[in-house]
């Protein structure tokens, strides 16, 4: 298999930036809509998958949940992990209503794979695809880009309106009368300027529109690839926070581009993978894939990777966690995000293998 070159020949069409007129009118909606109750807690990993990874324990059925930041692990509810709080904080019902269009179908995609009859029922393979999408797009560090951008073209517009002070001043006496120096400065009249877009950032409005847009782009990309399940004979894969990885040679940390991954994969159970790739078909995979995706599972997630209660992965997950180096940026709160901060930089991270596809086995 080749799964890279099967991404070849086509710019990113995920984080490609939306066009304003598209995302106001977008916000637009979203702000006349009825309000719905909020969603504070939000799962970035899906629950039906979160399960697949649980032991029923004392009734409730529980993951081993590795806190990287700390280095502790416990058993905990599959349901009270896997998410972020206020990931998305602008209409989060409406979000909720996105992911759902996706979640709705995944159970029964899942049986699908574990019944080996998927790739005779093409709706639920592209069902698979989207949820391959739907966890890329979900993720802490789409959010992380999306400040980044915004921090940055935000800081070189009020750089763009200081270097023009005549345009400046015009618009500042048209807005604040003929003595409106006695209470402002230059920088402040750029500030004024941007306070609408700068408002519509903190309130996760942006982000909002961005995500929806980019999902809806994903799936029509999405819908033109192929997908693998393979399948390990022992050794048991884990799942992290952010838990479709996208990797290369070259790259773990930061995550690459759809375009630019050699793999895109996503555990659906304990020794279950997809992957997408060049044509749909079943295949294992041995002890170093294992190792390889878990390694990317533990590098990309943001916090926590999980696992079955009875898999014996303490050691390499710990171990993983020494290799992955610093904690990771965390996104910032829409409440506590001040106008023009510019977030950590996060550090590159070279890849250890080549690419996954080329070392699945397909059944013939």
């Amino acid at each position: 298999m080749t799964m890279g070159s099967a991404f070849g020949g086509h710019k990113d069409p995920v984080f490609k930036t939306p066009e304003p007129e598209v995302t106001l009118a977008r916000i637009a909606e979203l702000s006349a809509a009825s309000d719905d109750l909020p969603v504070r807690r939000q799962h970035v990993v899906s629950r039906v998958l979160l399960k697949r990874f649980a032991e029923p324990l004392q009734g409730t059925p529980k993951v081993r949940a590795f806190d990287l930041q700390f280095g502790k692990s416990k058993l905990r509810s599959y349901s009270s992990v896997g998410y972020v709080e206020n990931f998305i904080a602008f209409r989060s019902a409406e979000a909720e209503r996105l992911w759902a269009r996706t979640e709705n179908l995944l159970t029964d995609a899942l049986n699908a794979v574990d019944r080996q009859t998927l790739f005779s029922e093409p709706e639920l393979v592209e069902v698979i695809k989207q949820a391959v999408v739907m966890h890329y797009l979900r993720a802490e560090a789409t959010k992380l880009i999306h400040q980044s951008v915004w921090s940055r073209v935000r800081a070189q517009t009020h750089a763009e309106l200081l270097a023009d002070p005549a345009r400046l001043r015009q618009f500042a006496t048209r807005r604040f009368g003929t003595d409106w120096e006695q209470t402002r400065s230059l920088t402040d009249v750029a500030d004024e300027l941007l306070a609408p877009m700068t408002t519509l950032q903190h309130s996760d409005a942006l982000f909002q529109a961005s995500i929806e847009n980019r999902f809806d782009r994903a799936q029509e990309w999405v819908a033109h690839q192929s997908l693998e399940i393979c399948t390990s004979d022992g050794p048991e894969f884990v799942l992290g926070d952010a838990p479709a990885a996208a990797y290369n040679a070259r790259r773990l940390w930061p995550r690459p581009a759809l375009l630019d991954a050699s793999a895109v994969v996503l555990p659906l159970g304990r020794t279950v993978l997809a992957s997408l790739g060049p044509k749909n078909q079943r295949g294992s995979v041995d002890r170093a894939t294992v190792n390889e995706v878990n390694e990317a599972q533990i590098r990309q997630a943001t916090r926590r990777v999980f696992a079955h209660p009875k898999s014996s992965v303490d050691g390499f997950v710990w171990s993983a966690r020494e290799r992955r180096g610093d904690p990771r940026p965390r996104i910032v709160s829409p409440v506590k995000n001040a106008a023009g901060q510019v977030l950590p930089a996060s550090l590159a991270r070279a890849a250890h293998s080549d690419s996954l596809a080329e070392r699945c086995h397909v059944e013939r």
